[in-house]
């Protein structure tokens, strides 16, 4: 243990016995459940990290979107609880350029358009 460091136990966090699966790409991790696994995943994960960095809200569509801030690089984990399932995102932490490149591309994205601009038209 590091001068300072605080000893953590993981034996008694809430465990997660539905299937899931899984898939990686670029940017990190992402782990699929089915829908009813959402209130589960959110105690393990306020269980583990803590309250969440940005906590729960609500989308139109009934959507859940939580997340935690992992360092202070970057990366986290995202929640979303959909209406079919639960989808867990673990994102490393990215460069300078790759965030840069992600939030262009994901402005680009048509569906994220029509949000955006939906929501600055609605009152604050």
């Amino acid at each position: 243990m590091i001068r300072g460091g605080q000893p953590i136990t993981t034996n008694d966090l809430p465990v997660l016995t539905e299937s899931w699966k899984y898939f990686e790409d670029d940017k990190g991790i992402v782990v699929r459940l089915k829908r009813q696994s959402c209130d589960k995943v959110k105690a393990l994960l306020l269980h583990a990290f803590g309250n969440p960095t940005h906590p729960s809200k609500s989308a139109e569509d009934g959507t859940e979107w939580i997340a935690y801030r992992l360092t202070a690089k970057g990366g986290g984990i995202q929640i979303a609880c959909f209406d079919d399932v639960t989808q867990v995102t673990i994102i490393r932490p990215l460069s300078k350029n790759e965030f840069s490149d992600s939030v262009k591309k994901t402005l680009q994205d048509k569906e994220i358009q029509k949000e955006l601009l939906k929501s600055s038209k609605q009152p604050p």
